[in-house]
């Protein structure tokens, strides 16, 4: 498993904001399970922030 993060930046010179990249094997783990963690993490270390999670794989994510 990999984690990244990097800063995102607008029109303006400095970061509005961080793009985390996560990958691994899908055979060996449980995306929905890894999302929802990923997810409430995030929400929880930055309350009021906009989190979106997408797979680059085209596969849709689970409501």
């Amino acid at each position: 498993m990999t984690v990244s993060r990097e800063a995102t930046r607008g029109r303006n010179e400095g970061a509005v904001g961080y793009r985390y990249s996560l990958s691994g094997p899908p055979d060996r783990f449980d995306l929905a399970a890894v999302e929802a963690r990923l997810l409430a993490i995030l929400e929880a270390r930055f309350p009021g922030t906009r989190i979106s999670l997408f797979r680059l794989d085209g596969v849709p994510r689970p409501k």
